[in-house]
């Protein structure tokens, strides 16, 4: 394959650019107009080094916005040591060439040395002449650095995952929401617990949730220490090791079981002292003044001091169950004999919260709460 194939097979590979479903004759022509928006290349990057563009114009209207979408991607480049392009050789076509040879450089400097492939994992490759429609039924792979696999070389031996470089599987936290834009990602909430299956140098790593496997961000996730004492994979295979139901493992699943007593203990616990410090920084001194009435400063408070004398008591009954042996422990029966305490202290908070929230919108420039409005504000909504 020429420089321009081999450049259409590793986009296309990458998941940024997408297949044609039509043959292609003229690779360099088909991706000399793909690019010159600036999305694909603004993409690259990204998929590349995850959280480096700051301003993508995904539908771009004039060559302000091409241009800004080039400059994206070339001062990407730069975090690479990859030398760059001019905007105009390939916004105005003066020297396609040089975009081209930018791109081979990036697709090295992403190599790994000694990453190998299986057919599994190798991108797919593309002729002229041939169509692209094969490369649909394929999930793109390359996540991060280490999956941007030698194009120009055939690569046979097994992939090394993490179990066979050693490392086990952990169990992360989610910091931040992630919500998947390609089919092999995985989306997640805030506070979601996903088990990692391979971690990879340059922003991408492998993962398991809620019955779906995909690749995300790892600077999205934080690791749950003392998660890393158990190895399910097999090194060769990558797959379980005693096929088993569920959680019938002892040791995984008396592993899984303190995680998730700890992780629900730290999650209660920071809401708790969330709920204090808003009533003792903010709401308890509240004042009714000319601007803002006995009745606004009861609707800001609403149920707020029950709720978080609820949580206290919650975090303390729950720290002393789990405190007991485990077969006496009855967590889900300890939250359903909560369930009707807890169904009423929220039903009246969400009944005040449009209330509230139109009070505080309503004084949040007043000069006597601005301080203090803005921050109940934010914590309330």
């Amino acid at each position: 394959m020429n420089s321009a194939e081999q450049t259409v097979t590793w986009l296309i590979t990458l998941g940024v650019l997408e297949s044609p479903k039509k043959t292609i004759s003229d690779p360099e022509g088909f991706l000399q107009s793909s690019l010159k928006d600036g999305v694909v290349l603004c993409k690259l990057v990204e998929r590349l080094r995850p959280g480096s563009v700051e301003k993508i114009f995904q539908e771009p209207r004039n060559d302000s916005e091409f241009q800004s979408n080039i400059k994206e991607f070339l001062k990407g480049c730069g975090s690479f040591r990859v030398e760059p392009f001019e905007v105009n050789d390939l916004l105005q076509g003066l020297n396609f060439t040089k975009v081209l040879n930018s791109l081979v450089a990036l697709a090295k400097a992403t190599e790994v040395a000694g990453v190998k492939e299986t057919p599994e994992t190798r991108p797919p490759t593309f002729c002229q002449g041939e169509s692209f429609d094969s490369l649909n039924t394929q999930s793109p792979r390359g996540r991060s650095s280490k999956l941007l696999h030698n194009q120009y070389r055939s690569l046979t031996e097994p992939f090394e995952d993490m179990s066979e470089s050693g490392g086990q599987r952990v169990l992360v936290r989610a910091k931040f929401t992630f919500q998947q834009t390609n089919e092999d990602e995985l989306s997640f909430n805030k506070g979601d617990m996903i088990s990692v299956s391979r971690q990879e140098d340059g922003g991408w790593w492998e993962g398991s949730f809620n019955g779906n496997k995909g690749w995300f961000p790892s600077n999205y996730v934080k690791e749950v220490k003392g998660s890393g004492g158990y190895n399910p994979v097999s090194p060769k295979s990558g797959t379980l090791k005693n096929p088993v139901k569920g959680f019938d493992t002892p040791a995984v699943s008396k592993t899984y079981y303190n995680l998730v007593l700890q992780n629900i203990l730290e999650t209660e616990t920071e809401y708790s002292k969330e709920l204090q410090s808003l009533l003792t920084s903010y709401l308890h001194s509240l004042q009714p003044t000319d601007k803002l009435s006995s009745a606004d400063v009861s609707h800001i408070l609403g149920n707020l001091e029950d709720i978080s004398t609820f949580q206290l008591m919650l975090v303390q009954s729950y720290e002393e169950c789990t405190r007991l042996p485990e077969s006496q422990q009855r967590v889900g029966g300890f939250f359903l004999n909560l369930l009707p305490q807890m169904k009423a202290l929220y039903m009246a908070y969400c009944s005040n919260h449009p209330s509230a929230v139109n009070i505080l919108t309503e004084h949040r420039y007043v000069c006597v709460c601005t301080r203090v409005c803005n921050q109940i504000h934010r914590v309330i909504l």
